[in-house]
């Protein structure tokens, strides 16, 4: 637990949204996650869209989420999501001491 930490905060220093776009408030999320026997039927690309709605209906000018995996930054493109920044995936995982295996070769800042 402490590994995964250690990694959530490292994206956090990786990617500095609000200067970066020029924002005071945004809504921001670490990502989205579906249980695996219940992925393929449209769940993560519902809570995105959902996700933008509440922002459009609160006034926020985007919501943002690392993807890290291939079905959500596939569900967020498909919603209109845009990617941002790029985090190449061999070079973090030697900053936080940590392999990937089966994930794309990038993780994605994206927004809506």
């Amino acid at each position: 637990m402490m590994k995964f930490k250690k990694m959530l905060f490292s994206l956090a220093l990786e990617f500095d949204v609000a200067e970066s776009l020029s924002v005071d408030e945004y809504y921001g999320a670490k990502g989205v996650c579906v249980r695996p026997d219940y992925r393929g039927l449209g769940i993560a690309q519902e809570f995105l869209r959902l996700r933008r709605l509440i922002c459009k209906e609160r006034n926020m000018p985007f919501t943002s989420a690392w993807m890290t995996a291939f079905g959500t930054q596939k569900a967020a493109a498909r919603d209109g999501w845009k990617s941002v920044f790029e985090l190449d995936l061999e070079k973090f995982g030697q900053q936080v001491d940590a392999v990937f295996k089966n994930t794309p070769p990038t993780f994605k800042f994206m927004i809506a």
